[in-house]
């Protein structure tokens, strides 16, 4: 049987701390992945609602443009 000595219980400590490190941040930055997809949705949606009002109150001042936008006689 062979014997292990200290350094190599230090070097396999080592090895696994490196490897625990690594999954430990995947970890995190995968949440934090989310959390900024997450928020570029809402700015996307917040701006095009803010389009969308904008268009409407100019629709409501100005009905001739309604033809612009919609395609009706």
């Amino acid at each position: 049987m062979t014997e292990v000595g200290i350094a190599e219980y230090f070097s396999m400590a080592e090895a696994l701390g490196i490897i625990a490190t690594l999954f430990v941040i995947l970890y995190f930055s995968r949440k934090q992945m989310q959390a900024v997809s997450a928020d570029i949705e809402t700015k996307i949606l917040n701006d095009m609602d803010e389009r969308i009002h904008d268009l409407t109150k100019m629709g409501v001042e100005r009905p001739e443009l309604i033809r612009v936008v919609n395609n009706v006689e």
